[in-house]
């Protein structure tokens, strides 16, 4: 009987262990916090992704550092462009997703970065990695590096609160 408690409680903990809060840094000096264990990986144009769930399974959440400087986009063009940057980075942006249509979209200065905030309605999409109803997305740079916060929304529920949450949680040490 002790043997089967025993294991009973190494499951439990475990299984909260696994489903706890974790800081992750997604580049030099930066950090944000997902709520589940977080996947890694690097694909073949050399961006790192990070992709995680928490136990709320209808939202994804994701975050991207790439850094454009090995493309010709140093950091000191990054600041000379200014918000004129994100106008092109997001018709990129909208042309390699696809059957995307754009909700709601703006610059806004958040931790300190001038960012561009999106709302996608991504219900089309063919993609089963960013398969849902809506994407909310920051995206920022650092130097070169762009970095983006993601949440994949699959419901018609509310989930600002979470959203909010994850973009919130973005540590920039300076």
């Amino acid at each position: 009987m002790k043997k089967y408690l025993l294991s009973f409680a190494c499951l439990l903990i475990s299984g909260i262990l696994l489903a706890q809060p974790s800081s992750f840094a997604i580049g030099e000096k930066i950090k944000v916090t997902f709520p589940g264990p977080v996947d890694s990986n690097t694909n073949e144009m050399g961006a790192k992704l990070f992709r995680s769930s928490g136990k709320d399974t209808t939202l994804k959440y994701s975050a991207l550092a790439f850094d454009l400087a090995p493309m010709g986009l140093q950091a000191e063009m990054v600041s000379s462009m200014g918000d004129a940057l994100w106008d092109q980075m997001k018709s990129g942006m909208l042309q390699q997703l696809g059957n995307v249509e754009l909700k709601k979209d703006e610059i806004v200065q958040f931790k300190g970065k001038s960012c561009l905030k999106m709302e996608l309605d991504i219900s089309k999409l063919e993609s089963k990695e960013i398969k849902g109803k809506s994407l909310y997305s920051i995206s920022f740079f650092a130097g070169s590096v762009l970095h983006q916060l993601s949440v994949t929304v699959n419901t018609t529920e509310n989930k600002q609160k979470e959203i909010d949450e994850f973009f919130n949680s973005l540590v920039i040490e300076q």
